[in-house]
């Protein structure tokens, strides 16, 4: 039964959760970014039977935690980006200790007196990585690829690409994306027109990075309001485009883990918008417009590609289901009472325009339309399953359980932590 008040208060101000790897248990780990009080690791997880989030483990942590990024090859190593009171900043790779059995219930730090918390460990301090250099006092963004053997870590308009060998870093590559657009200019190697970095309204920023997930010599970058693709190989930016409107940066990018060359970014302009990198130059192939100030993260559902998840400084998380352009085809169907009952709760009290025809660059909206009346007699490929109005701060970081698909987890910068599941009527939908 689908569950949404599934919540954890954090002691301080946060804006990074991650899922860690596990093969039964929903674990989720959240850092803290108090400029004044003593920061924290918060190992989360989630208790199917009780209906509750525990606190399985707590760590120290020296600094400002500003993204985290766990491996995939070992739960106990994580990497966090992070800045001190003097504003110095680092990237570091952490080793905590083993948790293979969850702490007592404990659904608020705040109530740890009344149910017991566990002890508060220290972080083993592998390795400090090299840090982004530039003026930004921290990295934007930390992503491990699937091997668990490198990291890739961006911001101030760069990329690092670090190869991690027996906790060690073995090799260090950077990619200069400001350096690399100037030179494609030139060249007349740009699939499509750019904007330079000082014109999108940004400075020289590469708020987000990421791997692709079927191409390991391949990653994307977004820069102001462009998107690169990057060598990782000759370390050079092979391409790139304008996947925003001038002065909105981008916020975030994520690839689709099932259907190559397909991939999602949102920004600024508080627009999530999926891509087919093969004909970037005719547009998005979906624009999904949900949030009412900047979607500053967005996540593609890492079992079932048709869900994917979106979040801002709104407050709001949107739970979207974009079947149209996803791995598996969409057979569609009508819907019952509780099936449009559902849609228009998560839609605010709004309907979606949006229709069962799937043609190229359609704007899924949740504006209301009064024409729209016949919209839940069929059930639409791509919809805004459900707005997730739980927050009262802006939402920076979320992260999809690695243990099943079909539950999540949220921070806002207040320390809330909200988890949440897809609701039943969609998963049958996927699954049959």
């Amino acid at each position: 039964m689908y569950n949404s008040e599934c919540v954890f208060a954090l002691n301080h101000s946060s804006r990074s959760i991650i899922a860690t790897s596990s093969s039964d248990k929903h674990r989720w780990l959240a850092g803290t970014c108090s400029i004044t009080q003593d920061n924290e690791l918060s190992l989360l997880e989630f208790d199917e039977e009780n209906g509750i989030l525990n606190l399985s483990g707590l760590y120290r942590h020296p600094d400002q935690v500003w993204c985290l990024a766990g491996s995939p090859s070992d739960q106990r190593l994580v990497v966090s980006s992070h800045v001190n009171k003097r504003g110095q900043h680092g990237v570091t790779l952490w080793r905590m200790r083993d948790h293979e059995s969850p702490g007592e219930e404990v659904t608020s730090v705040s109530n740890a007196v009344m149910a017991g918390t566990p002890d508060k460990q220290d972080l083993l301090n592998v390795c400090n990585l090299k840090d982004i250099n530039s003026s930004r006092p921290f990295a934007n963004s930390i992503r491990w690829n699937g091997a668990g053997t490198k990291l890739l870590t961006s911001g101030g308009g760069r990329v690092l690409i670090q190869d991690i060998a027996e906790e060690r870093v073995a090799d260090t590559m950077e990619v200069d994306i400001e350096t690399c657009l100037v030179g494609q200019g030139n060249s007349g190697d740009i699939k499509t027109e750019i904007m330079s970095n000082s014109e999108s309204g940004s400075g020289k920023e590469c708020d987000a990075a990421t791997w692709d997930p079927h191409n390991s010599n391949c990653c994307i970058a977004t820069s102001g309001s462009n998107v690169s693709f990057i060598d990782t190989r000759a370390c050079t930016v092979t391409s790139s485009f304008q996947a925003a409107a001038s002065g909105f940066a981008l916020k975030d990018v994520d690839c689709n883990p099932n259907k190559p060359e397909a991939f999602i970014t949102c920004g600024e302009d508080r627009l999530v918008r999926c891509w087919d990198s093969r004909s970037v130059g005719k547009g998005p192939v979906r624009t999904l417009l949900g949030h009412s100030h900047w979607a500053v993260t967005c996540r593609y559902n890492p079992f079932h590609d048709q869900l994917l998840l979106s979040a801002g400084t709104d407050n709001a998380v949107n739970l979207w289901r974009v079947a149209s352009c996803s791995s598996s085809p969409w057979l569609g169907g009508e819907v019952d009472a509780s099936d449009a009952n559902s849609s228009k709760s998560g839609l605010s009290n709004s309907r979606t325009r949006s229709s069962s025809r799937s043609s190229r660059g359609t704007t899924v909206s949740t504006e209301e339309d009064d024409d729209s009346d016949d919209s839940m007699s069929l059930d639409p490929p791509d919809l805004r399953i459900r707005c997730i109005d739980q927050h009262s701060d802006s939402v920076y970081s979320l992260a999809w359980s690695l243990a099943d698909a079909w539950s999540f987890c949220s921070v806002s910068f207040d320390g809330r932590v909200v988890l949440n599941r897809v609701p039943s009527s969609e998963k049958y939908k996927i699954l049959l």
